[in-house]
């Protein structure tokens, strides 16, 4: 599943290379056979020259086509050990057996849980209380003046 990474091309990049050459070659001959029309040689190299790039073009596609089939079943190895691992757990699960041990620090976990929450519903009833107490004190009858703070500078100079 690993793929290699290094300096040689592979099958797919070495036959777009080779396409691409010959492109370069057909416009080459074609340039040629617009400049000296009617050359029996430059025709034949013309129809050798297209004969290459289809030839290239087919190589190109049976690569990739490989390729993309090489990958599709990458993806299914992938995909069944996913599968495999996704019911692990589960089988596991099934199939273990209760610990005592497991068993005793779950019980006590469980009650440590349970001082908690009696100790926070104690918490909240008092914070409640505290509540309804300010809520009952009645507001003072009237606020004190404000004094701007110009004025306290003056008066404390």
């Amino acid at each position: 599943m690993t793929r290699k990474i290094g300096l040689r091309a592979g099958a797919g990049q070495s036959v777009a290379i080779i396409a691409g050459g010959v492109s370069a070659l057909l416009l080459a001959v074609a340039l040629l056979l617009v400049l000296a029309p009617g050359n029996p040689a430059l025709i034949a190299l013309s129809a050798i020259t297209d004969a290459s790039v289809a030839l290239a073009a087919t190589a190109l596609l049976r690569a990739r086509r490989l390729e993309a089939a090489k990958l599709s079943g990458d993806l299914d190895i992938v995909s069944l050990r996913l599968l495999r691992l996704e019911a692990a757990p589960a089988m596991a699960a099934k199939e273990a057996k209760p610990d005592a041990r497991l068993a005793d620090s779950v019980d006590e976990i469980t009650a440590e849980i349970g001082l908690m929450g009696g100790i926070l519903r104690d918490l909240a009833n008092a914070v409640a209380a505290h509540d309804r107490d300010l809520a009952s004190v009645p507001p003072p009858a009237e606020a004190p003046q404000r004094m701007p703070f110009r004025a306290f500078l003056r008066r404390a100079s």
